[in-house]
């Protein structure tokens, strides 16, 4: 039965059993800010973290960037930033594993000067590009789908700080799903359905 789903197919039910649907974001574009924050996965440092103004998923040279420090702490000064626009993390090294990092992630900027951007943080923008909801709309699915909570602040939260079991559980098996997803063929797709089940 399971046999014909495709991978596309299947990648996008994970996500949705994962996260559930986020939106855009809104016109209005601030001045002269600067945003800090964390990129993290375990912190990633010497990754580069930039304002995707053009949504290309690059870096490219003109768009204002940073690179992380040791602890992941990033700080940009933006111009004519939208709600909405993507900052992402490209590259570097997980300093609690010590693997290199070939995943982009991704944060929407909301308003807020300080932003951490993580593998939910990259959940919740992909659901606002796919389902075009507000970001708050897509924090609160992705907290409540995928973390069980109310709180649309929890997606966004330094859970290693924190030291949120919880989440970093669930950030182990979105990286595992993922793994899986790549390497699948159609014999496997049950042994994906029973692990995404657990």
């Amino acid at each position: 039965m399971f046999k014909s789903i495709s991978k596309n197919a299947l990648f996008i039910t994970a996500v949705l059993l994962f996260t559930g649907c986020g939106g855009g974001g809104g016109s209005n574009q601030d001045p002269n800010i600067t945003i800090t924050g964390k990129a993290i996965d375990g912190y990633i440092k010497n990754a580069t973290v930039c304002l995707d103004k053009n949504k290309n998923n690059k870096c490219d040279s003109d768009e204002p960037q940073d690179n992380t420090n040791k602890s992941g702490d990033y700080n940009l000064t933006v111009s004519n930033i939208s709600k909405g626009m993507p900052l992402i993390v490209k590259g570097g090294i997980d300093t609690t594993t010590g693997g290199k990092i070939n995943t982009t992630f991704k944060a929407p900027y909301d308003g807020n000067k300080s932003i951490n951007i993580t593998p939910l943080t990259t959940l919740a923008y992909n659901i606002i590009k796919e389902e075009n909801i507000d970001i708050n709309q897509a924090y609160k699915k992705v907290a409540k789908v995928l973390l069980g909570s109310n709180d649309p602040n929890v997606v966004k939260i330094d859970y290693i700080k924190e030291k949120n079991t919880t989440i970093v559980k669930k950030v182990l098996k979105i990286h595992q799903t993922a793994k899986l997803l790549n390497k699948v063929t159609n014999e496997e797709i049950d042994e994906i359905y029973e692990y995404l089940s657990e």
